[in-house]
C-alpha cells in the first residue's frame, strides 16, 4: 500500500499547479514592472527583492507538490498563510497574492468603508512617511479554502501512514 492515493496525488498535483502558475504570473509582473521603474531607491529595491522571492517561494512550494514530495505540504502551508491578510496601517503596508485573490474587509480613514476586491498575482510593500491615514484590513478568501485541502491532504496522508503501520504491525505477528 502506498502512503499517498490517486487522490491525494491530484490535490497535490492541481495545489501544485496552481501555485506554480501564480509565482509564474507574479514573477512577470513584478518583473515587468521593475523594469519599467524610473526611480529605485533602496528600500524600493529591498522590497522588490522580497516580491521576487516570495513569488520563488510560491513557485518552489509548487513544484514541491507537483513532485509529490509531502514537504511541499508544509512550505504551501506557510505560502497561504502569507496570502491570508493584507494590512496597511499608518506608513506601513503589505499585501502578497501567489494566484487568485478574493478579499473581503474595510478601509478607514475618516469613515469605515467595507470592500473587497479580486485579481490576479499581485504585491504591495509600502513604507512612507507621507501618507499615514492609510488604514485597511482585509483578509483574502481563497488561500483559506486551499488551506482546507492542505490540511484535509495531510490528514489523510497520517491516516494512512497509521493504516500501514498497523497492517504491517499485523503481518510481523
Amino acid at each position: 500500500m502506498r502512503i499517498l492515493s490517486g487522490k491525494i496525488e491530484d490535490r497535490m498535483l492541481h495545489i501544485g499547479y496552481y501555485q506554480i502558475v501564480g509565482g509564474l504570473l507574479g514573477l512577470i509582473l513584478t518583473l515587468r514592472t521593475f523594469i519599467y521603474e524610473s526611480t529605485l531607491s533602496g528600500l524600493s529595491l529591498l522590497f522588490y527583492v522580497v516580491a521576487i522571492l516570495l513569488f520563488v517561494f510560491s513557485i518552489y512550494s509548487g513544484n514541491l507538490l507537483r513532485k509529490k514530495n509531502i514537504k511541499g505540504l508544509y512550505l504551501s502551508t506557510w505560502n497561504q498563510v502569507l496570502q491570508l491578510i493584507q494590512i496597511s496601517i499608518s506608513a506601513f503596508g503589505f499585501e502578497y497574492y501567489s494566484g487568485v485573490f478574493f478579499n473581503i474587509g474595510f478601509e478607514w480613514t475618516e469613515k469605515f468603508i467595507p470592500d473587497f476586491n479580486f485579481g490576479l498575482s499581485g504585491w504591495i510593500l509600502r513604507y512612507t512617511e507621507n501618507d499615514l491615514n492609510h488604514n485597511s484590513v482585509y483578509i483574502n478568501l481563497i488561500p483559506i479554502l486551499i488551506l482546507y485541502y492542505i490540511n484535509k491532504t495531510r490528514h489523510e496522508i497520517e491516516e494512512r501512514k497509521q493504516l500501514i503501520e498497523s497492517a504491517e504491525k499485523i503481518n510481523q505477528e
